[in-house]
């Protein structure tokens, strides 16, 4: 009895321990949409790569920024000659030279020298034809853009993301769509095979009936296959396998499934304003204004201060000498081969392009707004009458299987009542993944998908 107590107890400790490792690495029973989108922007793993850029881009301007401030630095060299020209200088810089080192001989054969040289430089950039200021223009400019590009892929995944959790549903909608089916197919069967062992109804409707059963069967195996599917979607979006076969996705209300109170031309202007991809384009158009800056900026001359203190001494320790000196210096380009006026032609080219590509950008969004809006529309009818649909198709089935219970209808005709009750149901489903579907397309296209929240 010990034994199996500890046994017992060994077996217990491992299912909590299973239990515990379970919640951490899986989502709880019940999961909403909300929870799958903010896991999504969470751990999505092209959005964290493009918030790691942005940290790039902010540390790339921090260093163009730098380049307004001077430069330091310090040199430490050593040398060791017997070169009459550089014994001569090296006495001069440590302040060792004497009265003897003017004769004929120290000046034509002297004896080698050391020199230990610690050196101080400073540059201070002043004008460098705009590389500087032009820099740093451009550096915050790409941070700005990288930051809409943030957006953009946060809206795309959010938008996959949905998709992927309503094709879940729809899966879930058409597994049980199948399930009723087949549950309607086996009420005939087994009303069919009575009748037959009555010898009121012929085999073949037994077999007609076995034969729809299978086809309910391999509906709701592909719809189980459909639903894994969309699973393994949400996880790749999420970049985590969170999310299980058996965790219980919670239902899209259908209090929100309605057309925009606003109208097509206000949805085209809720557009215009809320894209990041159209932001993105301005910001193109900004950074080619720049590289026209830059290239005007060629044509002029650069101007750099320095300032620098030595000391050179035979031995480290020895007795030494210091100087120091300032300068400034002055560059102008005379001819380069006509490259500085070919960079400026070529960037008022770029300006144009970038200018022509937010023209065709702006003319696509506004057909991709309209496009959704009118497919919303479409949608809408559509699902009115499948939902009608659904009712006229079961008020027939029940008319038929009465009718065939009492032989006043064929085994065939009772079938086809099943089947398009069955597609009624599933055409349903469709609607409402359709319209689920286009709504999440219209709301990328304004911009405006970040901005509802889902009851449930």
């Amino acid at each position: 009895m010990p034994v199996k107590k500890y046994i017992s107890g060994i077996v217990c400790s491992c299912s909590c321990l299973l239990a515990v490792l379970l919640t951490q690495t899986s989502w709880a029973e019940s999961v909403s949409l909300n929870d799958i989108i903010a896991s999504v922007i969470a751990s999505n793993p092209a959005l964290q790569a493009s918030h790691a850029s942005q940290e790039a881009m902010q540390a790339n301007l921090a260093q163009k920024k730098g380049a307004f401030f001077p430069s330091v630095d310090f040199r430490s060299s050593f040398n060791r000659t017997n070169s009459p020209p550089g014994v001569f200088t090296e006495k001069l810089f440590q302040e060792q030279f004497t009265q003897e080192d003017f004769s004929i001989k120290s000046l034509n054969d002297p004896s080698a020298r050391s020199n230990w040289k610690n050196e101080i430089i400073l540059t201070q950039p002043v004008f460098n034809r705009g590389t500087e200021y032009i820099g740093c223009k451009s550096a915050a400019i790409e941070l700005e853009m990288e930051r809409f590009v943030t957006d953009v892929l946060t809206m795309q995944v959010v938008a996959k993301a949905e998709e992927a959790y309503i094709k879940a549903l729809l899966a879930l909608d058409a597994e049980e769509a199948a399930s009723a089916s087949l549950r309607a197919t086996e009420e005939i069967e087994s009303l069919a095979r009575k009748k037959y062992l009555a010898g009121l109804a012929l085999k073949a409707d037994v077999l007609a009936v076995q034969v729809k059963k299978n086809e309910a069967i391999s509906l709701k195996a592909a719809a189980k296959a459909d639903y894994k599917n969309a699973i393994a979607a949400i996880n790749r979006l999420a970049g985590n396998e969170k999310l299980t076969e058996s965790s219980k996705l919670q239902a899209v209300s259908c209090a929100n499934m309605k057309l925009p109170a606003q109208g097509i031309d206000d949805l085209v202007k809720t557009a215009l304003e809320n894209r990041p991809d159209l932001k993105l384009a301005k910001q193109n158009i900004e950074q080619a204004d720049v590289g026209v800056l830059g290239a005007k900026f060629g044509f002029l001359p650069s101007l750099n201060l320095m300032a620098s203190w030595e000391n050179n001494a035979e031995e480290i320790s020895g007795a030494s000498g210091n100087a120091w000196g300032i300068g400034a210096v002055v560059s102008l380009n005379l001819f380069n081969g006509d490259k500085d006026r070919q960079k400026l032609l070529e960037a008022n080219a770029n300006k144009r392009k970038s200018q022509f590509m937010l023209d065709d950008m702006i003319n696509q969004v506004k057909l991709e707004v309209k496009e959704a809006f009118n497919a919303l529309l479409t949608v809408k009818s559509q699902m009115e009458l499948a939902a009608s649909s659904v009712g006229h198709a079961e008020e027939n089935l029940r008319i038929m299987q009465s009718r065939y219970e009492a032989g006043m209808a064929l085994m065939v005709e009772t079938l086809e009542a099943e089947a398009s009750l069955r597609q009624a149901r599933l055409a349903l489903s469709d609607a409402l993944f359709k319209w689920r579907i286009t709504d999440v397309r219209l709301r990328l296209a304004t911009g405006t998908i970040l901005n509802r929240n889902y009851p449930v």
